[in-house]
């Protein structure tokens, strides 16, 4: 099957077969053994001989995932996915999504909103302090929260995603 995965501002092209234990990342090739350890986050994860502890958690639209320490937020999209998107529209039918970023770094003071919550176009939904100023994050469209990415307290780069917006209710 393939796959397009986002990690940041990456994007790679993922291709995994059945039975094989082979996946390939762009052009390399690399033998991997993938099981479930315990509860239904932590995975035991073997590429090429290395052994590693992977913990995997739902995060909005994506993966949070954790190996070795290090914290990814991952997008997966299949090629079915991908096609449906391109020729605009999803397997459910039209829909709109729209990804709330930072216009700066800083730290996140303040989260007006949740998932689930309605939002109008210009409606302040967040707070974030860079060089001592209070900078108010809002909405460029009505809609429905979908996913907020960030916590009060967070420290967040320039054009790192804050929220996703869907359509309205």
């Amino acid at each position: 099957m393939k796959y397009r995965a986002q990690i940041g501002d990456r994007e790679y092209r993922v291709e995994t077969s059945r039975g094989d234990g082979k996946i390939r990342i762009e052009k390399n090739s690399y033998g991997v053994d993938f099981r479930p350890v315990g509860d239904p986050s932590n995975f035991s994860l073997i590429v090429n001989h290395r052994s590693y502890q992977v913990r995997i958690h739902p995060d909005g639209p994506g993966y949070r995932v954790e190996v070795g320490g290090n914290r990814f937020l991952v997008n997966l999209e299949d090629e079915r996915q991908r096609l449906f998107k391109e020729f605009g529209r999803s397997k459910e039918g039209p829909s709109v999504h729209h990804e709330i970023r930072a216009p700066m770094p800083g730290m996140v003071v303040k989260v007006e909103v949740g998932p689930g919550d309605p939002v109008s176009t210009g409606q302040g939904v967040m707070v974030v302090e860079a060089m001592k100023m209070e900078n108010e994050i809002r909405t460029p469209m009505a809609g429905t929260v979908e996913a907020v990415r960030v916590k009060v307290g967070q420290s967040v780069k320039k054009n790192e995603v804050l929220m996703v917006l869907g359509a309205p209710p």
